[in-house]
């Protein structure tokens, strides 16, 4: 039968830092997209400036994850 290891403090901290991290990441995201979506119907470098914004951020996650 394996041994578990103990709980260390560090792997605590840096399970808060990133869910601290996603936490800004997805406010971030959330302020973004709710301040341009709705325009982004109205103008085509609205919708241009969004999918940029898009695969910039999901860049940004794959390689945080």
């Amino acid at each position: 039968m394996p041994r578990r290891l103990p709980v260390r403090p560090g792997k605590i901290l840096g399970n808060m830092f990133v869910l601290l991290v996603a936490g800004v990441m997805g406010t971030i995201y959330y302020t973004y997209v709710s301040v341009w979506g709705p325009r982004a119907r109205e103008s085509i470098p609205i919708m241009l400036l969004l999918v940029a914004f898009h695969l910039v951020f999901f860049m940004t996650i794959w390689s945080f994850i």
